[in-house]
């Protein structure tokens, strides 16, 4: 049984022994039962409240759960990697401005130029391969 249907028992009863509002036990007995429907009332609103407001949060935690899961999860199938599809050489760049090492991929270096993470200083790459002497297999790379 819900509140108002409670307070509406009561209601019932007090008409039922006929306790009338012209006495002074009776509007007592009518002023609280008129504050208990009115409470019983605001119960059952914010009951309401609650529940939309509940679901709401959970719909949020499920989606907020599913972007940790994209940005924090270590699941390598999350991932659709091309087996065929060569990666990319790293190297190792050393700023000349303020000294921080940090690493570039091979299409920056392509690109010619890139911005230190540190110091924002731009560094520009300019490659040219020798060519290998007699004696070398390997052709160094000149920035």
């Amino acid at each position: 049984m819900t509140i108002t249907e409670k307070v509406s028992y009561l209601k019932g009863l007090m008409e039922g022994l006929s306790i009338d509002s012209i006495s002074k036990e009776g509007k007592v007995f009518h002023a609280i039962l008129d504050t208990l429907q009115e409470m019983a009332l605001s119960i059952e609103e914010n009951s309401k409240v609650i529940d939309d407001m509940t679901e709401a949060v959970e719909m949020i935690d499920d989606d907020l759960t599913a972007v940790e899961d994209m940005v924090y999860g270590d699941d390598e199938d999350d991932f659709d990697f091309d087996d065929d599809e060569d990666d990319d050489d790293i190297y190792e760049v050393t700023c000349p401005e303020c000294g921080k090492t940090f690493k570039v991929s091979e299409d920056m270096l392509d690109d010619g130029e890139t911005v230190c993470p540190s110091c924002g200083q731009s560094l520009e790459f300019d490659l040219q391969i020798d060519q290998p002497s007699e004696g070398s297999n390997d052709a160094p790379i000149r920035f």
